[in-house]
C-alpha cells in the first residue's frame, strides 16, 4: 500500500505466509522488487503533491492586472518541474531528506524559464542555481510550484507558507480557537506591507499564539512573489 499505493498481489501475500518477509533482509529483497513496478514511480508523485499540497494549483488563477503575461497551464507545468526534481533525487542523487531541501538544481520548463530570469529557450533544461545569489533556488521550496501553491491569487502568503513548514516540517498543531478573527488586516496608512499588516492581527493575544511561531517563518519566503519569482520588494 505505501509503495504502490494498491493491496499487495497473491504472489506476495503467500510469501508473506510462508516466512518470505521474516527478516529486515527479506522484507527489503521484497521493496526492491515493488520498486520496479511502474505504480511505484505513480505512487511517488502522488505522494509528494499531497505532502506539498499542490493539490492546490488545480483551483488557483492568477491576477490579469498583475501578471498579463501568466497562463492557466503554467500551473501545471510547475508541478511537472517539481516532480523530475524529487524523482531524479530518487533515482539518480542520493535520495536523502537533505537533497530534497538544498539541492541547488532544478528542471526549467520553457513556458516558466521568465519566472528564473532565464533567456528564453525551446527546451527543457536542467540548471544548476548555486552560483546565482540573486536568485537562490535551493530544494523543493524555493520552486514556483511550492511557492505558488501556498500564495493568493495577487499577493504572497507567509501565512501559509509557515504554517505548511510548522505542520509538515516541524509536527506543529496549529489549532486557533474557534472564536478568533482570522482575517488580516486591509493596507492602511502606516500598514501597507504585509509584516505590518500580521503585526496588527498578532497584537490579540489569541491570534499571537499561532502568529508568532507562523509569521517569522513565512517571512522567510517573501524574496518569493505569488507566481514564484525572486523579488527584493514586497508588492505594491
Amino acid at each position: 500500500l505505501f509503495l504502490l499505493n494498491k493491496p499487495a498481489d497473491p504472489l506476495l501475500i503467500e510469501k508473506a505466509d510462508n516466512g518470505g518477509l521474516d527478516s529486515r533482509i527479506l522484507m527489503r529483497e521484497q521493496a526492491s522488487l515493488l520498486l520496479e513496478d511502474p505504480d511505484f514511480l505513480t505512487t511517488l508523485v502522488l505522494f509528494h503533491r499531497d505532502w506539498l499540497h499542490l493539490y492546490r494549483l488545480d483551483a488557483q488563477s492568477r491576477d490579469a492586472d498583475r501578471f498579463p503575461l501568466f497562463e492557466d497551464h503554467w500551473f501545471e507545468l510547475m508541478k511537472q518541474e517539481q516532480e523530475l526534481f524529487f524523482t531524479e533525487i530518487f533515482w539518480q542523487g542520493e535520495a536523502d531528506f537533505s537533497a530534497l531541501l538544498y539541492s541547488p538544481y532544478a528542471w526549467i520548463a520553457p513556458d516558466l524559464r521568465s519566472i528564473y530570469n532565464l533567456p528564453p529557450s525551446q527546451e527543457w533544461e536542467r540548471i544548476d542555481f548555486s552560483a546565482d545569489e540573486s536568485n537562490i533556488r535551493l530544494g523543493i521550496l524555493s520552486r514556483p510550484a511550492w511557492i505558488t501553491a501556498h500564495s493568493y491569487t495577487a499577493s504572497s502568503s507567509p501565512v501559509k507558507r509557515g504554517a505548511w513548514v510548522l505542520e509538515q516540517l516541524l509536527c506543529t498543531d496549529l489549532a486557533p480557537p474557534a472564536d478568533v478573527d482570522m482575517e488580516i488586516p486591509p493596507p492602511e496608512e502606516g500598514a501597507n506591507t504585509i509584516r505590518d499588516r500580521l503585526n496588527i492581527h498578532s497584537s490579540d493575544p489569541s491570534c499571537a499564539a499561532c502568529h508568532d511561531q507562523i509569521d517569522p517563518i513565512g517571512f522567510s519566503f517573501e524574496h518569493y512573489d505569488p507566481i514564484g519569482q525572486w523579488r527584493d520588494l514586497w508588492e505594491d
